[in-house]
C-alpha cells in the first residue's frame, strides 16, 4: 500500500487544483495541493482549519451567488453520496495588491464535489477539485461581442449580405448556390423573400444559370476574393458584387456584400440614350436650318433676277415677270406661315375657329393656292368631287391649308409632266380625301415617319427639290385636331404616293352656310377718295416701298421710323389712318396705340398693327393695346386695299 507521504506527493504534484472539505454545510478546509494554492493565490496557512466561505467570500455587488452555488452542490453531494458536476462558475476571488490592499478579481470555474467515504462506507470527506477557464470564458465572451458587434453592423447596413454555400451535382460541377443567412437589406435589395435556406433554383425556378454558382466555387477553392462591377443577375437586376470565402474551403461558404446599381444603371443608360436623341435631334436641326437656308434662296433669286430685269428694261421688264415674283413671293410666304403655324400647334396656341363649311368648298380653294405650283412643273390635275355638299364642322382656312399643302407636296415630288388626282368617298359618318401623284413615292420603311417634323429633310438632301420637312407634319397636326386622321401609302420609290385625310361628317343636313365667299386676291378693288396716312416703320426701306404703294392710290402719307416720332406726329397731324410696326426704337407700337387712344384729338385715327407676329396671341394684344386691326407682314395688296376701302366707305357714310 501506499504510504500516507506517497499519497500527498500524488495530491500535490497533480495540475489540477483540488481541496477537501468536511462533510458539512459550512465546510472547513482539510487538505489543499498546490495547484489549488497557486490557483486561488492562497497559502495553505490561510486556508487549512479555515470555513470554506469565510476564506472565499464575493463582493456584496456580485449579482450572482456563487457561494449558494457551491454550498448547495456540496450538500446535494453529502446527500445523495455521487459526485456533483457544477455548470461554469464566476466565482470573483480575493487578491492582494502591490500596494498590500485586497481586490476582488473576476473567476470563472468548473468544479466537481465528490464524496469520500472510508472502509466502513462512512462519509469522511467532500472532494472539491475544478478548473480555472476564466480565459476560455473571456475569449468566448469576446467572440460573442465581436459576433453581436458584426451582426449588428451588417443589419444595420444598406448593402446586401448573405452567406451561401454552393451546390455540386455528381460530377462535382457546381450548379446552385443556397442562402444560410441573409441581412435585412437583402430583400430590399433583390425583391427575394424567405431566402434563408433556400437555394437560388427555388427562389427563381427559371432560372439555370450557372455562372454564379462557378463564381462562387472558384471564391471558395481558392480563396481569392472577387469583386464585380454592375453585374447582370438570375433576377433581373444590376449588382456592385464583393465576395470572399468563409471557413474551409471544403465547405464551399462564401460570404457576398452587393448593392443594387439597377436604377443609376438604368439612369446613365437614360442619359447616354437622351445624350443621343439629342445628338440625332441636333443633327436633324442642322440639317433642318442648312434645308431651310436653301428654300429661302429659292424663291429669293428669281426675285432678284426678277428686279434686275426690271431695272435693266426701264421698268418694262419681259411678260410674266411680274407673275414670276408674285408667284415666287407667295412661296416665301407660305415656307414662312407653315413655319410660324407649326410652331404655334407644338405651343398649344392655335385655335381652330369651326363653322359649317362644304368639303368641295375648301378642296377649291385648296386648288386655287396649289394650281400656280401645280401649272408651274407642268403636271395634270385630275379631281373627281362628288356633286351634292358633305358638311363638315371644320376651320375653312386651315382645312383648305391641309389639301393645298398636300397638292403642293405631291406638285414638288412628282417629276416634270406628272399626273395629281384629288378623290373623295364617304359614308354615312365620315369622308375620305385622297391625294395622288405619279411622283417618286416612298420607300417602305419610310412610310411610318413620313409624317415626323424633319423627317424628309434627311431623305430627300440632294434631291433637286429639297424641303424642310414641316408641310407633311402640319398636315398631321391640322387633320388631328379636326378630329380626324390622315396615312400615307406607296407601292415603293418611284411609284408615286398617297395621302389619305379622314373627317368626320358634320351631324344633321340643314346646315346655314355662307350665301358668298369673301373677294379673291385678285379682285378689283374700288377708291372713291383719298386719306391721310401715317406709316411709322424702323426699317427705311419696308416704310419707304410702303409710302409709295400708298401713294399710287392718291393718299398723302407721312413715314417715321421710331416710336416717340410716330406718337408726337399721330398726336400733331390729324390722320385718319396710322400703320404702326410693333418692334421699334423708343416706344414699341403697342405703347403708342396706349398712349393715342388716351389722346382726344387721335380717337378718330384708326390704327393698323403691322408686324411679323401674327398668332392669335398676337392679335389679341394688339386689340389690348388699343389697334383696331392687324396686317401680318408681308401683307398682300388686296388686304391693304381692303382695309383702305372700308376707311373711305365709313368716311362717305
Amino acid at each position: 500500500m501506499l504510504s500516507l507521504d506517497h499519497i500527498e506527493a500524488v495530491f500535490n504534484s497533480s495540475t489540477i487544483p483540488t481541496a477537501l472539505f468536511s462533510p458539512s454545510e459550512d465546510p472547513v478546509f482539510v487538505a489543499v495541493n498546490d495547484a489549488f494554492l497557486r490557483t486561488s493565490t492562497r497559502t495553505r496557512e490561510e486556508l487549512l482549519g479555515t470555513r470554506l466561505f469565510a476564506a472565499f467570500d464575493t463582493p456584496r455587488e456580485t449579482p450572482e451567488a456563487p457561494a449558494a452555488a457551491l454550498q448547495e452542490s456540496i450538500m446535494q453531494a453529502i446527500r445523495t453520496g455521487k459526485p456533483q458536476t457544477m455548470p461554469a462558475q464566476h466565482y470573483p476571488i480575493k487578491v492582494k495588491q502591490a500596494d498590500g490592499s485586497d481586490a476582488f478579481e473576476d473567476r470563472y470555474w468548473n468544479a466537481v464535489n465528490a464524496p469520500v467515504f472510508d472502509a466502513a462506507g462512512q462519509l469522511i470527506f467532500v472532494l472539491h477539485y475544478m478548473l480555472d477557464i476564466t480565459g476560455q470564458v473571456e475569449a468566448r465572451e469576446e467572440q460573442r461581442a465581436a459576433i453581436e458587434l458584426y451582426s449588428t453592423l451588417i443589419a444595420s447596413m444598406d448593402d446586401g449580405f448573405c452567406i451561401v454555400d454552393v451546390v455540386y451535382d455528381d460530377t462535382g460541377k457546381p450548379i446552385d448556390y443556397r442562402f444560410l443567412d441573409v441581412n435585412p437589406a437583402f430583400e430590399a435589395q433583390t425583391g427575394l423573400k424567405n431566402a434563408r435556406g433556400k437555394s437560388v433554383r427555388q427562389l427563381v425556378p427559371d432560372s439555370d444559370d450557372t455562372h454564379w454558382a462557378e463564381l462562387y466555387s472558384s471564391v471558395a477553392l481558392t480563396g481569392r476574393p472577387l469583386r464585380l462591377v454592375e453585374e447582370g443577375s438570375p433576377i433581373g437586376r444590376w449588382f456592385n458584387i464583393y465576395a470572399t470565402r468563409v471557413g474551409d474551403p471544403k465547405l464551399g461558404k462564401v460570404a457576398v456584400l452587393f448593392s443594387d446599381v439597377t436604377e443609376s444603371r438604368r439612369a446613365r443608360d437614360d442619359l447616354r440614350s437622351l445624350a443621343n436623341d439629342l445628338a440625332t435631334e441636333n443633327r436633324r436641326k442642322t440639317e433642318f436650318l442648312a434645308t431651310l437656308a436653301h428654300e429661302l434662296r429659292n424663291p429669293l433669286a428669281p426675285l432678284r433676277t426678277g428686279l434686275e430685269l426690271i431695272r435693266i428694261a426701264g421698268g418694262k421688264p419681259p411678260p410674266k415677270v411680274f407673275d414670276m415674283m408674285d408667284r415666287q413671293l407667295h412661296q416665301l410666304v407660305h415656307l414662312i406661315d407653315d413655319l410660324l403655324d407649326i410652331a404655334r400647334i407644338n405651343s398649344g396656341k392655335v385655335q381652330l375657329k369651326r363653322e359649317r363649311i362644304v368639303l368641295r368648298d375648301a378642296i377649291a380653294n385648296a386648288v386655287d393656292t396649289a394650281l400656280p405650283v401645280i401649272e408651274a412643273a407642268g403636271h395634270q390635275l385630275d379631281a373627281s368631287l362628288p356633286d351634292h355638299e358633305l358638311l363638315l364642322h371644320a376651320d375653312p382656312v386651315r382645312l383648305a391649308q391641309v389639301f393645298s399643302n398636300l397638292l403642293a407636296n405631291a406638285a414638288k415630288y412628282t417629276p416634270g409632266g406628272g399626273r395629281i388626282g384629288i378623290t373623295v368617298q364617304h359614308d354615312d359618318r365620315s369622308v375620305r380625301v385622297a391625294v395622288s401623284d405619279t411622283g417618286i413615292g416612298i420607300p417602305t420603311d419610310a412610310l411610318p415617319g413620313v409624317f415626323d417634323m424633319f423627317s424628309q429633310v434627311s431623305r430627300n438632301m440632294g434631291r433637286a427639290q429639297g424641303g424642310l420637312g414641316i408641310g407633311l407634319s402640319l398636315v398631321r397636326s391640322l387633320v388631328e385636331m379636326h378630329g380626324g386622321a390622315v396615312h400615307a401609302e406607296s407601292a415603293g420609290e418611284g411609284k408615286g404616293s398617297t395621302f389619305v385625310v379622314e373627317l368626320p361628317l358634320a351631324s344633321g343636313s340643314g346646315a346655314e352656310l355662307p350665301s358668298c365667299a369673301a373677294p379673291s386676291a385678285g379682285a378689283p378693288i374700288r377708291h372713291t377718295g383719298r386719306l391721310k396716312i401715317l406709316v411709322a416703320d424702323d426699317n427705311v426701306d419696308a416704310a419707304s416701298t410702303f409710302m409709295a404703294l400708298l401713294e399710287t392710290g392718291g393718299h398723302r402719307v407721312d413715314v417715321v421710323h421710331d416710336g416717340r416720332q410716330a406718337l408726337e406726329q399721330a398726336r400733331t397731324g390729324g390722320y385718319d389712318l396710322a400703320i404702326l410696326d410693333i418692334g421699334m426704337p423708343g416706344l414699341s407700337g403697342y405703347e403708342v396705340a396706349a398712349a393715342l387712344r388716351q389722346s382726344p384729338g387721335c380717337a378718330h385715327t384708326f390704327l393698323a398693327a403691322l408686324t411679323g407676329w401674327g398668332s392669335e396671341e398676337d392679335q389679341a394684344r394688339a386689340r389690348a393695346a388699343g389697334f383696331d386691326a392687324h396686317l401680318t407682314k408681308p401683307a398682300g395688296l388686296a388686304e391693304i386695299d381692303r382695309l383702305l376701302q372700308s376707311l373711305l366707305d365709313k368716311r362717305g357714310e
